[in-house]
């Protein structure tokens, strides 16, 4: 299996209405890769420009060394890797609109979807794609419809796993206070996480 994009969420800051993402990519010893962003969405297959709401782009080597990252397109960028196995990319995303294909960051709770949040490897979304939530001090959980990573503990908390960059953008990220019912219908698991209750 190849080795996982792995990601980390934060949200330092909410009340500004940014995610602030770090993203491990393998580069399977290539001296350049590619990183791209969806333009699309599942459900909304209209040409999107998820990219106009990334800010401070930038990658380094595991050890912090800068990488030249060049933007090649509106959603597509190139990392020279120097012959490391990992690079480190991060970014903060702007996320101030509400709705089933953006991403929505404030005070009390997140909602993020994948294609407006993950950049990926072009070419690599074959590949597993995980995910670490830190919460802000004042929120309690984040949920997610993917399963914790194999080798996590049964009750790993604010961490998942996508078996592909197309699972990742089809499972929407919730952190905050929000009540989690959790239902099954037809042996099949539900959450209902109701944000604004009460």
């Amino acid at each position: 299996m190849p080795e996982p994009i792995s990601y980390t969420l934060r949200f330092p800051s909410p009340q500004t209405h940014y995610a602030e993402v770090e993203a491990l990519v393998p580069t399977d010893g290539h001296p350049q890769i590619e990183l791209l962003m969806a333009v699309w969405t599942p459900g909304s297959y209209l040409v999107r420009e998820y990219a106009r709401n990334l800010e401070g782009i930038a990658a380094a080597g595991e050890t912090g060394e800068p990488l030249l990252l060049v933007k090649t397109s509106k959603n597509r960028w190139q990392v020279e890797t120097r012959g490391l196995p990992r690079v480190i990319v991060r970014y903060r995303v702007y996320a101030r609109e509400m709705s089933v294909r953006t991403n929505f960051v404030d005070e009390g709770f997140a909602i993020l979807n994948g294609a407006p949040t993950f950049l990926t490897l072009a070419g690599g979304s074959h590949r597993p794609h995980d995910v670490r939530v830190v919460l802000p001090p004042h929120w309690r959980a984040s949920v997610c419809p993917l399963p914790p990573p194999p080798g996590a503990p049964a009750d790993a908390a604010n961490l998942y796993r996508a078996p592909d960059f197309d699972t990742l953008v089809d499972s929407p990220i919730y952190a905050g206070n929000a009540p989690v019912y959790r239902f099954e219908v037809a042996g099949r698991p539900h959450l209902l996480v109701n944000e604004g209750e009460g």
